[in-house]
């Protein structure tokens, strides 16, 4: 017997044991009916880690609210991104311990609006890492983005290649927030990453720069 965050599962008799909430029946959907379903019998494509709604609903609806507010494809696709990524968002696993704050699978989120939006959330309203964050949420995004830049890369690379780097891509894929961003000590892509922070954000890298020199940490 498996407890799936909403529902058990039988694992002899391949099905859910208990029912989704009456509330998601949809009249225009005859798959909906079946409550014991998961994701309308069609997991191959479709997801749904809380048991609530499916992935791909919340990407639609993102898509759709993007094609109003910037009408076209650019729009249809960047709203789609950050409704995938305002559902990813509630997936997150944030891990504290000491002065490291670390978001696990961070690269799940892909948009910078998204990644500064989760950094502020944490920095200022999440009671759990409030007032823990040394640098500012801007340093956090732009990281965390130099991470996902990082593990796209790589994964990109293997996927073409089959050459690996395990240890980088591991690194890559989830992001300590934390320290400020002077305190990442990841060699020259550290480097390459202050220089670019430095170069578009100078006025908040000074900022950044200020709290690690009173109360910066290694990682």
């Amino acid at each position: 017997m498996y407890y799936l965050n909403n529902r058990y599962y039988n694992p002899l008799l391949c099905r859910f044991i208990t029912p989704d909430n009456n509330e998601y029946i949809d009249k225009e959907n005859a798959k909906s009916f079946n409550l014991y379903a998961y994701c309308y019998n069609d997991p191959v494509n479709y997801s749904d880690p809380e048991g609530t709604m499916p992935e791909w609903l919340a990407t639609l609806l993102g898509g759709i609210v993007g094609s109003i507010i910037i009408p076209g494809a650019v729009g249809t696709v960047l709203g789609a991104l950050t409704g995938n990524d305002a559902y990813q968002a509630t997936q997150m696993t944030v891990e504290t311990n000491n002065n490291n704050i670390t978001i696990k699978d961070s690269w799940m989120i892909k948009t910078p609006w998204a990644q500064f939006a989760y950094s502020m959330y944490l920095k200022y309203s999440y009671d759990e890492t409030k007032g823990k964050i040394k640098g500012s949420a801007l340093g956090a995004q732009f990281e965390w983005m130099c991470h996902n830049v990082v593990y796209y890369g790589l994964t990109t690379f293997k996927e073409v290649t089959r050459i690996e780097f395990p240890n980088y891509i591991e690194q890559a894929r989830s992001v300590d927030i934390g320290p400020t961003i002077y305190n990442d000590n990841h060699g020259s892509e550290s480097f390459a990453m202050l220089g670019g922070y430095i170069l578009l954000f100078r006025y908040v890298a000074s900022v950044d720069l200020l709290y690690y020199l009173i109360g910066g940490i290694k990682k």
